[in-house]
């Protein structure tokens, strides 16, 4: 009995040994997780700006010494302090979809598997939180102005009653919330915290369970993104010609190369000449024998396209108006009927075409010049314009900026690339005194 009490005695020994030694040694505290945005380093992309983001222990960075029961996302990072800068392999559980200027769409994915049942009932509280640096210093510390507003802490203790992950365990929380001037290549924090609230709202505090995730610009990621994305378009669009003329209707693009590939998807009218320019340009169409019923004199057509780069596809529809020439008939005695005459155009009623311009922000004290330019046919007589809202037929308050000045504007009737067609030029100068969003607006030509 002495024996075998003595190997007890001397085990027990052993184990706490080995207990203390990896006290000792921090083995324990690879079970914490820390933000990973730079704490006294270079900000990306910006090499003379030194980062004071609180990710590290000393400077009090968000932190947790329980991670993994309560977590954004499918994993979390456990580790024994900030792996600077952006090393953090698992943050993937929030989604901001930023849009300048404009309430835009958070997304928080919370995952309390792993939290036991007694905890995720009523009378416990998790909070969510968000920072975003809007101006690009270095901290989250400031207050950015788009109309209002915009604090850099711009999620503040959203709470999530935790009854509601009892049967849903895992749960996409979406925060509304508007987004300041600069939503690209900026570092921004999202945390998780349970039953504890942030009193800082610099992101700094010790917590229990939780997890905090950083995430900053990525050149190569966002090249990838520019590189994949592109938008098409047709110019002129909507587009107007004579029956027995041409029309050359170019393809516009955004992206950077190579252009996509583009394919007509829409039936062709059989009355109707068409075929796309190499390379993708555009394409030219004309109306062939003139075949409208008495009394019809124009045709609209819409010619789909679909436009294929890589794995992305966009589909743009295209309008183009043909004023059919004067239709003959012949009596059965073979007699020909007069020509019907198309009706003279009326004061104030005649053709329009227009645009959709998104007109360049309103910075405080700036001269603003602004161009626009639409093609119409070249037989078009009284030609005046109107600036719209982009959704309503109402004129647009003017100035284009609260607060600013506007040039008369210059009318020009200049040469057009297209043949038989014109280009009325619209031209004006604004100098802004202060500050307002961009505005979308329409440009309405109107002619005779």
């Amino acid at each position: 009995m002495g024996t075998l009490a003595s190997v007890r005695r001397w085990f027990m020994v052993v184990v706490g040994a080995l207990l203390l030694s990896q006290v000792a040694s921090g083995a324990f505290a690879a079970d914490k997780d820390f933000g990973d945005a730079p704490d006294g380093a270079p900000y990306r992309g910006e090499a003379d700006i030194v980062a004071r983001f609180p990710s590290l222990e000393a400077s009090n960075g968000a932190r947790h010494v329980a991670a993994g029961r309560l977590r954004l996302g499918r994993r979390v990072d456990r580790e024994a302090g900030s792996r600077q800068v952006d090393r953090d392999r698992h943050d993937d559980g929030f989604f901001a979809d930023l849009d300048r200027c404009r309430v835009s769409e958070l997304v928080f994915l919370v995952d309390a598997r792993r939290l036991p049942a007694a905890l995720r009932s009523a009378g416990h509280t998790a909070y969510l939180n968000a920072w975003f640096d809007w101006n690009r210093d270095g901290d989250w510390e400031d207050t950015d102005r788009c109309g209002e507003d915009v604090p850099e802490h711009r999620v503040v203790n959203v709470p999530l009653d935790m009854a509601s992950f009892a049967r849903r365990p895992v749960q996409a929380i979406r925060v509304r919330a508007r987004a300041g001037r600069q939503v690209r290549e900026i570092w921004y924090r999202a945390s998780l915290t349970f039953d504890e609230l942030f009193t800082s709202p610099f992101g700094t505090g010790l917590f229990q369970h939780g997890e905090t995730e950083d995430y900053g610009p990525r050149p190569e990621r966002e090249a990838e993104e520019k590189r994949k994305k592109f938008t098409a378009g047709c110019d002129p669009n909507p587009s107007f010609i004579s029956h027995d003329r041409p029309l050359d209707v170019s393809f516009r693009y955004t992206g950077v190369p190579p252009r996509p590939s583009v394919k007509l998807v829409s039936k062709r009218p059989e009355d109707v000449a068409f075929a796309l320019k190499p390379g993708g340009a555009g394409f030219r169409v004309r109306g062939k024998e003139d075949r409208r019923p008495a009394g019809e004199v124009a045709q609209k057509v819409t010619f789909k396209f679909r436009f294929t780069r890589g794995n992305r596809t966009i589909g743009v529809a295209c309008e183009v108006t043909i004023y059919h020439a004067k239709v003959k008939k012949k009596r059965p005695d073979g007699i020909p009927v007069p020509p019907i005459e198309r009706p003279p155009t009326q004061p104030g009623i005649g053709r329009f075409r227009e645009t959709i311009v998104l007109s360049t922000p309103c910075p405080p004290n700036a001269t603003i010049n602004r161009e626009y330019k639409i093609d119409i046919p070249a037989d078009a007589k009284n030609p005046t314009h109107r600036f719209l809202h982009e959704t309503e037929e109402q004129d647009l308050v003017r100035p284009f900026c609260p607060g600013s000045t506007e040039t008369p504007e210059k009318v020009e009737i200049i040469p057009s690339p297209s043949p038989g067609q014109i280009a009325y030029r619209i031209t004006l100068t604004i100098k802004t005194t202060v500050g307002s969003p961009e505005r979308r607006h329409r440009v309405r030509v109107k002619f005779d």
